[in-house]
């Protein structure tokens, strides 16, 4: 297939490798100018590139899209491509508003045109791990949880680790008017998380603040608890631009043990550690970055097995509702 990829940056770089590692073609859209040579580009695997998207959309011919621009312009380049009846990738977040989500997922709905959120933990081992362990039909072997009783989330990274050249005031990520924050950013992954493990919120408050240590004029740092799923989970749910040790860890406890998932070094140092009333697990898990590829691996194929029913892996209305959460019970302080 033929996939127009909008956006060269860091995620749209990643796309890129993984589109053409399945086979397709690409085109980017990106205002600068390409340079092939962070894809591993050879001459028999060119992409073609154009400096916009108007351009590129009257060049036609497209299978599918991906818009991996800054977050405030994912609304207006998937609106465009949706319009024009092209199945769409859309980076989290699907928009910077839940409103403008809305408005994605009718003009989908409308269009008939299927269109899938990008939420890569849903593809990550672990966490693939975890729910298979939170399953009832893992009831009398190693490793199952039970009921979940509490659930911790804990996630957190200081700035200038994301971005070791020290310039991350200038980034993204510190600008509100590119869709930059620890909300946006870090907190549509980690409710998303939440509810893709354990099932729908029935409670939820989250607080949120900037601390005014990092220069920045966005929330740094957010905290959510509440009860999730049939069985009402407490959980308690954390994610910040300030700690100085990339963190990233969800425990939980259940009926029949515990388990802690370490998902902090990206795909070096994951790792699964179960403790039972009469059995314990430790399972070092390895390189878990292969999660961005099975999430375009299986929007591909959703494109190809597509016959008017437009199934999304990840709906938009699925995001949308994370983004009315994220609206409607965080409290700025």
């Amino acid at each position: 297939m033929r996939i127009l990829v909008v956006g060269g940056g860091a995620i749209g770089t990643r796309h890129i490798k993984n589109i053409l590692s399945l086979g397709h073609e690409v085109t980017l859209v990106d205002p600068a100018v390409p340079t092939p040579e962070k894809w591993g580009m050879t001459p028999g695997n060119a992409v073609d590139w154009y400096e916009s998207l108007d351009h590129a959309t009257k060049m036609g011919g497209y299978d599918a899209a991906v818009v991996a621009s800054p977050s405030h312009l994912h609304y207006g380049h998937a609106k465009q491509l949706l319009e024009l009846g092209v199945p769409t990738f859309i980076e989290k977040p699907v928009a910077t508003s839940y409103a403008l989500a809305r408005e994605l997922d009718d003009i989908a709905r409308e269009k008939g045109v299927l269109a899938m959120v990008g939420q890569s933990y849903r593809y990550h081992k672990g966490i693939l791990l975890l729910k298979e362990r939170l399953s009832p039909a893992m009831k009398g072997k190693v490793g199952y949880i039970g009921r979940p009783l509490m659930v911790n989330y804990f996630s957190g990274q200081h700035l200038s680790q994301w971005y070791p050249d020290g310039n991350y005031r200038d980034r993204y990520v510190s600008k509100r008017e590119e869709g930059g924050g620890v909300l946006l950013t870090s907190a549509t992954h980690l409710l998303d998380t939440i509810g893709f493990l354990f099932g729908c919120f029935y409670e939820l408050s989250g607080v949120t603040t900037n601390s005014g240590t990092l220069g920045i004029d966005v929330a740094d740092a957010v905290v959510y608890s509440g009860r999730v799923g049939g069985d009402l989970t407490l959980f308690t749910a954390s994610s910040d631009f300030l700690q100085r040790h990339n963190t990233h860890k969800i425990t939980v406890v259940g009926t029949e043990g515990e388990c802690v998932l370490d998902l902090a070094y990206m795909g070096v140092g994951c790792s699964w550690t179960f403790t039972g009333k009469d059995t314990n697990e430790y399972i070092q898990l390895g390189n878990c970055g292969d999660r961005y590829l099975l999430e375009m691996y299986d929007f591909l194929e959703a494109v190809l097995n597509d016959e008017g029913g437009n199934v999304s892996p990840v709906p938009i209305s699925e995001s949308a509702s994370i983004l009315y959460r994220i609206e409607r019970y965080t409290e700025i302080v």
